[in-house]
């Protein structure tokens, strides 16, 4: 318990090395996590500029990847997508203590 309230988790790149996760994700999630308050999102704007951000990141990619590739990376794309939403949900889950149903 004491490691979970001081140490810093273990970054999704890490965690998920089998993925290719972008910088701005790994970045992102671990911003979040900060343990200092001081030093995460200060407001739910600031978090959605955030995920826009990596949203924005994401799509980019994609779309500079399907222009060497004759078949676009839809798929890819969408994951990437689906993991963000999964790691911000842990991210609030964890900030505000929510417990899962």
């Amino acid at each position: 318990m004491l490691a979970h309230i001081q140490g810093m988790p273990t970054p999704i790149r890490v965690a998920y090395k089998d993925l290719a996760i972008p910088d701005v994700l790994t970045e992102s999630a671990m911003y979040c996590l900060q343990k200092d308050r001081e030093k995460r999102p200060a407001s739910a704007r600031e978090l959605i500029r955030i995920i826009e951000l990596v949203e924005k990141e994401i799509h980019t990619a994609a779309k500079a990847k399907s222009a060497t590739r004759k078949t676009p990376g839809i798929t890819q794309g969408i994951g990437l997508e689906i993991l963000v939403g999964l790691e911000l949900v842990q991210t609030w889950n964890f900030r505000f203590q929510i417990t899962p149903r």
